[in-house]
């Protein structure tokens, strides 16, 4: 039986986190209000809403009494989720695999999981191949799907890992918008020039541990990129805005003050496209500093990569972008770029920020106010927003700056520090 706190969490979780679909842009978990209003006596499906939305509406109001309620309806969508897993039409419905992504989204807004990507992955896309062709015969389905392939995109991304979907699992054709299937690829591509490269530092590289062709493809692979930026659609680029009035000192040059600027976009699915687009390409200039390092002198200067200098810089631009979409994405200001002072914002920008600032300060040559700044910015997801995934994530990044090898912050370094834990 739903008791007024549940109600009250389940409208709130809506509220913070569904973007409905609207004038053909997508949208994010936009099925979930229908499904659960037509199948809400679905035990499991039923539970996990509750555990996800009483965890949430528990850390944004500091009710401490709610965070046992969430942890029991968990504890029982878990149960009843493996017994459905083995019946093979309940494994191959909507509902169960909505529950199962809501129980992933419980875990990061409770921080009971040191894991970012990794929850409950394996079993989605176990799912998303035993449902075959008839998921992509409904607008649920196909959003269901993409939300699988974005997530195990992203993932072996941030575990810096070769991609490990097949054509089995393609984006061509789930994607309304061709950019949006473009941008996965992209990812993808990314993935598979970053992942073989040793994950605890490149003081072990050798020339012969990149494959033959690498800078070709790395050269190609950013060519693609610059043509997925110049091609989007207008409504998918961004304003980008000076973050304080400088009409009383024109000429103020402020090094401590982040960010450098705001960028304004019409929704948070396209802020999170560049924050995407941005930290891929951190992760691939990182790896081309990793081969630069490979070379001697005389090789470094006849080599079609950027130079050292030019990387670096370009590294610092991008981590300021992914800093400079921070107002946004936390509801500061509107899609003016004007103060939001109205309401509280919804808590999905934040929680599609949360890796980005993460891979952001990956950065080594960021300055320590900078790297402080993005600290604080976790800080007040976790304990403003109520995600605290994030406060996992500034432990890992305070635990790393103690280490004198400064080695990039890099999420995949995350699996040897949670053995400490």
């Amino acid at each position: 039986m739903s008791t007024d706190w549940d109600q009250q969490a389940i409208c709130q979780f809506f509220e913070d986190y569904v973007i409905p679909v609207e004038m053909g842009r997508g949208g994010y978990l936009s099925f979930l209000p229908d499904l659960y209003r037509q199948h809400q006596d679905i035990a499991y499906l039923s539970k996990a809403l509750n555990a996800v939305s009483m965890a949430s509406l528990a850390n944004r109001t500091s009710m401490s009494h709610l965070v046992v309620r969430a942890r029991r309806s968990y504890g029982e969508a878990l149960t009843l989720i493996n017994a459905a897993l083995s019946d093979e039409q309940l494994a191959k419905s909507d509902e169960l695999l909505a529950s199962l992504m809501l129980l992933t989204k419980y875990e990061h807004i409770s921080g009971d999981k040191t894991t970012l990507w990794e929850s409950h992955t394996a079993g989605q896309v176990q799912l998303i191949r035993l449902r075959g062709q008839d998921q992509f015969k409904s607008s649920t389905g196909l959003e269901l799907y993409r939300l699988v392939l974005a997530r195990h995109r992203l993932a072996d991304l941030a575990y810096q890992r070769i991609p490990t979907l097949g054509s089995d699992m393609p984006s061509e054709g789930a994607y309304r918008n061709p950019h949006a299937a473009r941008l996965a690829d992209l990812m993808a591509g990314i993935s598979a020039l970053y992942g073989f490269l040793p994950k605890n530092g490149v003081s072990t590289l050798r020339r012969s541990s990149f494959p033959e062709g690498w800078v070709e493809k790395v050269l190609a692979i950013e060519e693609e990129i610059r043509q997925w930026r110049d091609t989007v659609p207008a409504f998918w680029g961004y304003r980008s805005m000076p973050p304080y009035d400088t009409s009383d000192n024109p000429g103020r040059e402020d090094d401590l003050l982040y960010p450098k600027a705001v960028h304004v976009y019409s929704g948070f699915l396209q802020a999170s496209s560049w924050n995407i687009i941005w930290c891929g390409r951190i992760h691939l200039f990182h790896a081309m500093l990793a081969y630069r390092s490979t070379l001697s002198p005389n090789e470094a200067r006849r080599v079609a990569l950027p130079t050292e200098s030019s990387i670096k810089q370009e590294l610092q631009t991008m981590a300021d972008n992914v800093c400079n979409n921070v107002p946004f994405m936390l509801s500061e200001v509107d899609q003016t770029g004007a103060l939001n002072t109205s309401r509280r914002g919804k808590a999905i920008g934040a929680y599609f920020l949360i890796w980005a600032l993460h891979v952001a300060g990956s950065v080594e040559i960021l300055s320590r106010s900078q790297q402080d700044w993005i600290a604080g910015r976790l800080l007040h997801i976790g304990h403003v927003v109520g995600i605290q995934q994030a406060l996992v994530l500034r432990e890992f990044r305070t635990a790393r700056r103690r280490n004198i090898h400064r080695a990039p912050l890099s999420i995949s370094r995350m699996s040897a520090w949670e053995q400490f834990q």
